[in-house]
């Protein structure tokens, strides 16, 4: 085993102590949420501060505004590319109130990191609409500056979940590069996930410019594990696995 897959064992390690966590976690979702799926970055301070007044439907507001406390979702990817060595990739979000912060490893590039910080802001009624403008420093292989942009749009079943970012390498412009990754699903149930996604990327070459696939999710209170399959209509598909805790 490489290296390269320490994040996903590092995710997997953090699952098994994470018991408590859940659960707590649980009981907050169902006191302040009251049974209403909620976007990926509404948080839930458990034990601390008052339940934040809501806003009026469709008016915009600054996410978990009165709630105080850190919440934290940790995720690893395994990535097998074709003509490549597999390779493993990680995100650290943390999120207080509206400020919303982010680390990255291998995910602009490969032996490249990224720090981000942004602000939450969040649209309520029938459709859930929360938006992150953020900024990132790029250092390692790929270095530069990045402004991004993080988007989920959550109506009943359905969610559209978009990262997207643009580097200016400190290399010049034509080392310059647009990157994004967008996910289209739909959860018949609590724990099952199905759906569309699509990335564009230059961590590793393929024949296309937009990678694009099939995904499969299954979710228990704060772990997540999904698998991509992209480009299925090719000579060269290729698999990532993606595992997740929230705490």
């Amino acid at each position: 085993m490489t290296s390269r897959a320490l994040p996903v064992l590092l995710v997997l390690a953090a699952a098994a102590s994470a018991d408590l966590a859940r659960d707590v976690e649980e009981a907050c979702r169902e006191a302040t949420l009251d049974g209403l799926r909620a976007p990926r970055q509404i948080l839930c301070a458990a034990g601390e501060g008052e339940e934040g007044a809501p806003g009026e439907e469709g008016a915009p507001g600054e996410e978990g505004a009165g709630e105080e406390g850190w919440a934290f979702d940790l995720t690893g990817y395994f990535v097998d590319p074709p003509d490549d060595d597999p390779y493993g990739s990680a995100i650290l979000r943390a999120d207080r109130g509206a400020l919303h912060l982010e680390a990255r490893y291998n995910y602009e590039d490969l032996d490249t990191g990224s720090l981000w910080g942004g602000w939450t802001l969040a649209w309520s009624g029938e459709v859930e609409v929360s938006v992150v403008p953020m900024l990132g420093a790029v250092f390692g292989h790929t270095q530069g500056v990045a402004p991004g942009l993080e988007l989920d749009v959550v109506w009943k079943a359905l969610e559209l979940y978009v990262e997207a970012e643009y580097v200016f390498d400190v290399d010049g412009q034509d080392d310059s590069y647009f990157y994004m990754w967008a996910e289209f699903t739909v959860s018949p149930t609590e724990w099952l996930s199905l759906g569309l996604v699509a990335q564009r990327t230059r961590a590793y070459d393929t024949d296309v410019e937009v990678d694009r696939g099939l995904l499969v999710g299954f979710h228990v209170r704060s772990v997540s594990a999904t698998v991509y399959v992209f480009n299925l209509d090719r000579d060269d598909p290729y698999v990532m696995i993606g595992v997740g805790i929230s705490f």
